[in-house]
This record gives structure tokens, C-alpha cells and sequence, in this order.
């Protein structure tokens, strides 16, 4: 089965790790600590994080769901991607510092799939 965003998804790991305190204004770091939509444009800003309209993954594929890495057959359609295993933890957190460790756990996650697949 071909992937259609295994590049992106290489990227958003990056972008995971990548992500510090100086990413974030302190109006967005306020933000954070509330359940706002608010907050979840700034989730979305800065990774796509929440949104089939603003998930890289999604728009790398156009849409194509057969050529996404969740996709039947795919390596993560055997595994547990937006349900659990730390995507939650970034929705859930309501800090700057867990938020940030948050995309760390979610970057290793995403890791430890390209080493197992890839």
C-alpha cells in the first residue's frame, strides 16, 4: 500500500520535538490553561492538532483517506492513533509546560511507529 504522507508525517514529528515555550505568545500561554475555542485554534495554529480541516496529515492526502497512514492496511490503522496513546494529552493539557510535554510524548509515539514500520 502506498502512504501519501509518510513526508508529513516525518515532519509533524519534528515539529513535535521542536516546539518550546518561545513558540507561544503570553496571551496564547493564558489561552491554554482554558477550555475555549479559543484555545483550540491555537492547538490547530500550531501543529493542526484537532481538525480534519487543519491536520497536515489530512491535507498532505487531499482528502484521499486510502493513502493516509491511518488508512485499512496502513501502518497506523493497526494502531492506536487519535484514540489514546498520548494524543489525548494534548487536548487534555491545560498548561504550557504540559502541553509541551505532551507533543514530546506524542513525537516519541510517532517515532517508535516509523521504527516498527519503516
Amino acid at each position: 500500500m502506498a502512504i501519501g504522507n509518510l513526508k508529513e508525517f516525518k515532519a509533524l514529528i519534528d515539529k513535535y520535538e521542536s516546539m518550546t515555550a518561545e513558540d507561544f505568545t503570553a496571551e496564547e500561554e493564558r489561552t491554554l490553561t482554558k477550555d475555549s475555542f479559543e484555545r483550540s485554534l491555537i492547538l490547530k495554529e500550531k501543529t493542526g492538532y484537532g481538525s480534519f480541516d487543519t491536520c497536515t496529515l489530512c491535507e498532505a492526502v487531499e482528502g484521499d483517506c486510502s493513502v493516509c497512514m491511518h488508512s485499512k492496511g496502513a501502518p497506523l490503522s493497526a494502531e492506536p492513533y487519535c484514540e489514546g496513546n498520548n494524543y489525548n494529552l494534548i487536548h487534555e493539557a491545560r498548561s504550557l509546560p504540559a502541553l509541551l510535554a505532551a507533543y514530546k510524548a506524542r513525537a516519541a509515539y510517532m517515532r517508535e511507529i516509523l521504527t516498527k514500520y519503516f
